[in-house]
């Protein structure tokens, strides 16, 4: 009968743990590291903030990746990365593009803009401890398109 009862408060209390997404806190930087075909290797850089009062670690996911509502491919976040508890942590994050098919002629009318809405969209793996959940992403971004 006890061991009944501890097993109904761990899982009590495991299916109410919850994760507050963590935040961008700006600082962005992007690096071209090359191309191969229709597959683009970058490297982003930035701060993020995690206000749980736990370490989140973001292991490899695909998002969905579009500028100005213009679907360029597959985003691929290539290491597991590590949020400290309570604090701003500075990401740097290798990411691969996978391209989509015909992509290069419809981005051509973006070179000129200043700002460019760059929005990822598709489902984040994070884990605490031995944990793992999945978290809906749909963020946008306007950064300066001079950068890029």
């Amino acid at each position: 009968m006890k061991n009944i009862f501890l097993l109904i408060l761990l899982i009590t209390s495991l299916t109410s743990c919850h994760f507050i997404q963590p935040k961008f806190q700006g600082g962005e930087k992007f690096e071209m590291g090359g191309i191969s075909g229709r597959e683009v290797k970058l490297t982003v850089e930035g701060d993020v903030l995690n206000e749980n009062g736990f370490g989140i670690k973001l292991k490899p996911s695909i998002f969905d990746m579009y500028v100005e509502d213009i679907y360029i491919g597959k985003v691929h976040l290539d290491k597991k990365l590590k949020l400290k508890r309570k604090k701003t942590t500075h990401l740097v994050a290798p990411i691969t593009v996978n391209l989509e098919q015909g992509v290069m002629f419809k981005a051509m009318r973006l070179i000129r803009k200043d700002k460019l809405k760059i929005q990822l969209k598709g489902e984040a793996k994070v884990g605490v401890f031995i944990f793992t959940k999945k978290m809906l992403i749909d963020e946008a971004k306007v950064i300066n398109g001079i950068k890029m």
